[in-house]
């Protein structure tokens, strides 16, 4: 029998190197050097949290104009198994519950998980190490017309993916990883400049990116290419413990694609050493409904592919940990085929407020 061609779950192979990273790319010509974090949440007594010691939207994740951001990145990719296929689309499970996931990423006790993955077919797994770096640089205006805060991202990278965040958007990246799932959206996907082939680089940053970056009263998110609609949410301004949100991604590719968010309470929050008043917040990604096929283009079966992932953000620092999970599907969230891990080694501010100035 022939082998399904299950979407999102046979993609390219990412080919990953461990050797040690040599270039930099993304507009940083050097590559970034692990730094100091002891003085990191200090940090956040530059900004208010706004009346009664509650955390405000705008203390999350600062702004100002020349601010980085250094990580630690590591990621793990594998070879996937055969997905469960079922016989009709009514009879795949929805996407899971943003709450449910916390658990696969880590506890309140021990952090994050480790990274290897369990869903593993036959070709094995890789690994790397890198640095990645966010930074604040002037204005941008994406390809349909948006200007936003530029959010610029860089990464020291060998091997295949070099280059990779400097010539895409993170947004041409997820919809790379769209064309895989959902061939019914190829031929849109097409007049994006994403082809049925295109390589996916499945284990780069989707949960925490840069490019047109936005922060207002409502919300802190990114712009695309796609439309002049918001493409992705990281924030609401309601940060109570066990608030949701819901955000339509390419709604005007697709009516079936969406963005859960939901804010950790404090009882389940990850703790980590040397912030305060943190939030942490679960997303889950969910693909949409989409057919296996066999070389043939036979369907097999209908699947729902989803992606998972949280992000910690420290008043008056930002973002400090990040951690994904991609190729899974509905039926069993807990077996991915890549993911990594984000932490933040070292956060340097704008320069006007490193003079002293104020923050924006």
């Amino acid at each position: 029998m022939t082998a399904p061609r299950a979407p999102f779950l046979l993609l390219a192979f990412v080919s990953l190197s461990a050797a040690a990273v040599i270039a930099g790319c993304g507009g940083d010509s050097t590559p970034l050097q692990p730094g100091d974090t002891t003085d990191l949440g200090a940090q956040a007594s530059l900004y208010a949290t706004g009346a009664a010691g509650k955390v405000n939207l705008d203390a999350l994740w600062p702004n100002e104009d020349g601010r980085r951001w250094d990580y630690r990145y590591a990621a793990s990719a594998c070879e996937p198994g055969p997905p469960l296929l079922h016989p009709t689309p009514d009879e795949v499970l929805p996407a899971p519950d943003p709450e449910d996931v916390l658990a696969l990423l880590g506890s309140r006790e021990h952090g994050p998980s480790p990274l290897p993955v369990s869903f593993i077919g036959d070709g094995g797994c890789q690994a790397i190490t890198e640095p990645y770096a966010l930074r604040f640089d002037g204005m941008i205006t994406t390809s349909s017309g948006v200007t936003a805060q530029n959010l610029k991202e860089s990464m020291a990278m060998v091997g295949p993916a070099s280059g990779r965040l400097a010539r895409d958007s993170w947004q041409k990246r997820f919809l790379a990883g769209l064309a895989q799932a959902r061939p019914d959206l190829r031929a849109k996907l097409a007049a994006q400049g994403v082809g049925e082939t295109a390589q996916v680089w499945f284990h780069l940053p989707v949960f925490l990116h840069g490019y047109a970056w936005e922060k207002t009263a409502a919300h802190v998110g990114t712009y695309g290419d796609v439309d002049q609609k918001l493409a992705w949410k990281f924030l609401e301004a309601d940060l109570s413990p066990g608030s949701r949100f819901t955000h339509q991604l390419v709604p005007s590719l697709a009516d079936d694609v969406f963005l859960y968010g939901y804010v950790v309470p404090k009882n389940r929050q990850w703790k980590l050493k040397g912030f305060a008043r943190d939030v942490q917040v679960v997303y889950v990604l969910d693909y949409g409904v989409a057919a296996a096929t066999d070389a043939s283009g036979n369907v097999l079966g209908y699947l729902r592919g989803v992606s998972y992932g949280t992000v910690v953000y420290a008043p008056g620092v930002g973002p400090v940990l990040c951690a994904e999970r991609f190729g899974a599907t509905s039926d069993d969230p807990s077996k991915t085929s890549a993911g990594n891990l984000i932490t933040l080694q070292r956060v340097t501010p704008g320069p006007a407020l490193a003079a002293g100035g104020a923050a924006e």
